[in-house]
């Protein structure tokens, strides 16, 4: 059902799924479940991209799911289906955060994901700068620039609610991708850029 069907039927879907999980009933841990099924689908690209926002809109609700999906995820080269949960889950982490405690579990594990890509980068396992003419959502290049999104994604929220903690911490992630030996510290240039608009403890030394 996640291959066949009209794609605004399965959005819809999605944030039905979305509304039972944030509801907090007897099928709350069920809906987030299905929502996971459609970013992990090794198949379907529009299963895996519809269940990003439903994610999204079940906030604090998948932040546990998401965060243990992430954590089991080991990245390698040659696994593009691994690499593409790396893009989806952290786009979809990102933006169901919500809170503080949320904010900052999130953070930690993408930290992980991000140390993980950039000594894969470094040991050669990917060809990088990515190939453009490659969808960047199915690679390495794709799964940076959304665990970066991610970071920056949850570290405006930060700034804009006053939180120094997590805002600290958000721009510890970037500001070391941004300082290191390869081509990652590109994809960080946008999204330090984004928070130190707002938080001008970025542009110190």
């Amino acid at each position: 059902e996640h291959v066949h069907g009209d794609e605004v039927d399965r959005n819809n879907a999605s944030y039905a799924l979305a509304e039972i999980a944030r509801s907090d009933g007897d099928n709350a841990a069920q809906a987030v479940e299905l929502l996971l099924a459609g970013i992990t689908h090794a198949a379907c690209e529009s299963a895996r991209r519809v269940a990003v926002p439903g994610l999204a809109a079940a906030g604090n609700a998948a932040v546990p799911s998401l965060i243990a999906l992430l954590e089991d995820i080991i990245v390698a080269g040659d696994d593009t289906v691994a690499l593409r949960t790396v893009a989806y889950g952290a786009d979809a982490l990102g933006e169901a955060a919500e809170c503080q405690q949320s904010w900052v579990a999130a953070l930690e594990t993408l930290a992980k994901i991000q140390r993980a890509l950039e000594a894969a980068i470094a040991a050669g396992e990917f060809v990088w700068p990515p190939d453009p003419n490659v969808n960047a959502a199915i690679g390495c290049g794709g799964s940076v620039g959304s665990v970066l999104a991610a970071v920056q994604h949850i570290g405006e929220r930060a700034v804009a609610t006053g939180d120094a903690e997590t805002c600290e911490l958000a721009s510890e992630i970037l500001l070391q991708a941004l300082a290191a030996d390869h081509a990652t510290a590109s994809a960080a240039a946008a999204a330090v850029a984004s928070i130190a608009v707002a938080d001008r403890r970025l542009l110190r030394p």
